[in-house]
């Protein structure tokens, strides 16, 4: 999917840390920040790039003007058509007064924003909508029945946080987990609280069921969200995941899928709200799931995609098959297109250049991962 030319402007595919939004007319809004995760002298402030794939996924094209978002923010499609694009975390290099320049390129200063914009498709244009009321990053967003869209759990932190961390991304460290949720309405540009959350969750999930209650996974477990009732409830015999995935399969199940906590393993489970209980997903396994999507209806099957691969999961048969794909990358956002194809987005690929495994002073990025489209094979 190389850049041709066309009456916009042209811009090169997105990398780094992207989310990906599908239009209402089937085009796919890419929201992508700086690919350089590695802290360097260099460093910039990140500024968040806006670009959209055609209808016949063979070009890019300008969003419109940039503007500065942060890593691990939300993309939220509106009912109107527009996008509301929420919070994340910025970073800029932070190196403390006389600190030698080997020191200072592994630390760096933080901040959650509370920040939001509404992006329109038929413009090109953004506008500033109000604050949400915490700053968060790491945060779930989804669009409920009545338009209205609903902001749960996240990180928080101090206005500037300051970090040695040694993993490639943003600090969790200094970071406190959110119990909050908040409501946005794009019709009034206000923002409410929402039904306060059981546990504090960030890294979540999560997915609207068909009663219109909000299913939510990570941080240790996995509740349950009526925004009508203003209620929640722990969904017993979850596994304790970190931080998860969640997939809609057929009869309002959901698929859910992550590490879990304290461990390097990886568990997969499906939900049942008719029961409110948790079943093994049979014939499922996958090592480090990045990404996952629903194909698109009558075909029923989950592609989840990993930094090497995307295995293609069949819930009704059981079964699982392994494609690998033509671009390893870190992390990946996945949409379905309007023809069924999967567009996998994002990340880039590290080399090591040292020995001390994930330490920052010892990993380079090698290049941005370019989008790759990935079409499913027939059902047997």
């Amino acid at each position: 999917m190389q850049p041709t030319a066309g009456k916009r402007r042209v811009v090169s595919p997105p990398s780094g840390d992207v989310r990906l939004a599908v239009l209402s007319d089937g085009e796919v809004l890419a929201v992508s920040t700086d690919a350089d995760l590695v802290l360097t002298a260099r460093n910039q402030p990140d500024d968040a790039f806006f670009s959209i794939l055609d209808r016949d996924a063979d070009r890019w094209r300008s969003a419109g003007t940039p503007a500065v978002t942060g890593r691990e923010g939300s993309v939220t499609p509106l009912a109107d058509g527009r996008v509301l694009l929420v919070g994340g975390i910025l970073e800029a290099a932070c190196p403390p007064p006389g600190a030698s320049t080997a020191r200072a390129h592994v630390e760096s200063c933080f901040a959650a924003r509370s920040r939001a914009d509404l992006w329109d498709p038929r413009t090109s244009s953004f506008e500033t909508a109000s604050p949400l009321k915490r700053a968060r990053f790491g945060h779930a967003a989804i669009r409920l029945d009545d338009g209205r869209v609903l902001v749960v759990g996240g990180w928080s932190l101090p206005a500037a946080s300051q970090t040695r961390g040694k993993q490639i991304g943003v600090p969790r460290e200094d970071a406190t987990a959110l119990d909050t949720t908040e409501i946005f309405d794009s019709a009034t540009n206000r923002w409410v609280s929402g039904p306060p959350l059981h546990s504090a969750r960030a890294d979540v999930a999560a997915q609207q069921l068909e009663d219109g209650r909000i299913l939510i996974v990570g941080s240790g477990g996995a509740e349950v969200l009526d925004p009508r009732q203003g209620t929640s409830s722990v969904l017993p015999g979850a596994p304790a995941w970190t931080r998860a995935l969640v997939v809609p399969l057929a009869g309002d199940r959901a698929l859910a899928i992550g590490l879990v906590e304290g461990s390097a393993r990886v568990q997969a489970a499906v939900h049942d709200p008719r029961t409110s209980t948790w079943s093994d997903a049979p014939g499922l396994i996958v090592d480090r799931p990045l990404a996952a999507v629903r194909l698109k209806a009558p075909d029923m099957r989950v592609a989840i995609v990993q930094p090497h691969s995307i295995v293609l999961w069949d819930p009704e048969r059981g079964t699982s098959v392994e494609d690998p794909l033509t671009q390893v990358r870190d992390v990946a956002a996945a949409a379905v297109l309007p023809d069924g194809r999967v567009l996998v987005a994002g990340g880039a690929t590290y080399e090591q250049t040292g020995a001390g495994g994930n330490d920052r002073k010892c990993l380079t990025v090698g290049s941005a991962a370019p989008p790759e489209l990935w079409r499913a094979p027939p059902v047997p």
